[in-house]
């Protein structure tokens, strides 16, 4: 009963131009802003029936991973579009998952999150592995998007909350724990030792001593350095890594007009957060994308309280209606973190989250349901970061 409450809880929570100046050789010419576009330049075609939604890349395989809100069932397919595994995994026996709380493709292994076993690892449908974190813990966020990285004989995961702290929703100390703890952990395989690897920054707007939910990561690797935003926040923190030490270095603002940002509430009143957050349709960030001259922040701008109003969620047209209301929109940074062009659009109906792939396209699957045309299997596409002419 709880676990479904807190699965309804945690889903209820989801143009500045750059001018760049050229100069000649006899004169300065005026300012020129850069307008970028998405331009689809190819789709896959997938032979399956049902909803399934793209939610990781494998870059050694160049194969992607699907899987679907409502069951335990997950797609490997390969770079044309062929279904390589189809896989439901079991809730009973010695590798059952009683609960997916998240999914992520590392290697060509899927790895995945239960509550009770930690990270496990499968290839070809079977559980070949899994991520023996060294101390009792209680895994008990669902994560959208879950980032889950190897690095030599170290993994790095989403922090794990210990059993011997207290967990008790309705406390404010609870949440403000939680944002004191590490948000990513390192675990070196060899000694089993941890490490609270990386941090909120003193300055982050979740210290501020109020209640601002559950921190939900995501990460991505940028050379030598680390990008961490939250998943309700407009904005993303560096960090550059040197050895095993990891530093923070400075805060990214997304600087995104009409974002629908949740209300934070006193740490006295931590059990009304959820309570309050549901009256809007809040704001998320939702990707962030390293590639070679840029870094992409992929995000919902939310929907404001007075406009949700007019929506019934109940219904099946109620949660479509809401999906198109609010589409996901890319804010574009140079590979030195400055903002180029913020609001640029993704084809109106795709579906989170979003991959890059090994040519460097920009992938992401068609949510059917927001299409008028109704296609036979799945549809990802394919799409190329451009100059507007």
């Amino acid at each position: 009963m709880e676990n479904r409450r807190l699965k309804s809880r945690l889903f209820a929570l989801g143009a500045v131009l750059s001018a760049l100046s050229s100069c000649g050789s006899e004169k300065v010419e005026s300012d020129k802003p850069v307008e970028l576009v998405f331009e689809i330049s190819d789709s896959l075609q997938i032979d399956f029936l049902g909803e399934m939604r793209l939610q990781d890349y494998d870059h050694a395989s160049d194969q992607y991973l699907l899987v679907s809100d409502q069951s335990q069932k997950y797609l490997e397919v390969d770079g044309q579009g062929k279904i390589v595994q189809d896989v439901t995994l079991s809730t009973d026996g010695i590798d059952a998952v009683s609960t997916a709380l998240g999914y992520a493709y590392v290697e060509g292994k899927v790895v995945v999150l239960t509550p009770d076993k930690g990270y496990m690892k499968f290839e070809s449908g079977k559980k070949v592995d899994e991520v023996k974190i060294p101390y009792s813990f209680s895994a008990f966020m669902f994560y959208p998007k879950l980032d889950f990285f190897e690095m030599d004989n170290k993994v790095m995961y989403p922090y794990l909350w210990p059993d011997s702290k207290v967990i008790d929703f309705e406390s404010g100390d609870f949440y403000q724990s939680m944002y004191q703890e590490p948000i990513m952990q390192v675990l070196d395989m060899t000694t089993k030792d941890t490490l609270g690897t990386m941090y909120l920054p003193e300055t982050s707007p979740l210290k501020d001593g109020k209640v601002h939910g559950f921190p939900i990561p995501i990460v991505a690797q940028k050379g030598n350095e680390w990008l961490l935003g939250m998943w309700l926040e407009p904005r993303f923190y560096v960090y550059a890594q040197e050895g095993d030490k990891i530093t923070y270095q400075k805060t990214i603002e997304l600087e995104v007009p009409n974002w629908v940002g949740y209300k934070a509430v006193e740490s006295s009143a931590a059990g009304t957060f959820f309570d309050e957050v549901q009256k809007i349709y809040a704001a998320t960030l939702e990707e962030l994308l390293a590639m070679d001259e840029y870094v992409l922040a992929i995000y919902r701008k939310g929907i404001p309280e007075e406009k949700l109003a007019r929506i019934d969620r109940r219904t099946p047209e109620g949660r479509i209606e809401i999906h198109r209301m609010n589409p996901y929109y890319v804010a574009v940074f140079d590979k030195n973190y400055k903002l180029i062009q913020a609001d640029l659009t993704l084809p109106s109906g795709v579906n989170g989250p979003t991959v890059v792939n090994k040519n460097g396209e920009l992938v992401t699957s068609k949510n059917p349901s927001l299409s008028p045309v109704e296609e036979d299997g799945i549809i990802l596409y394919k799409m190329k970061l451009v100059e507007k002419d």
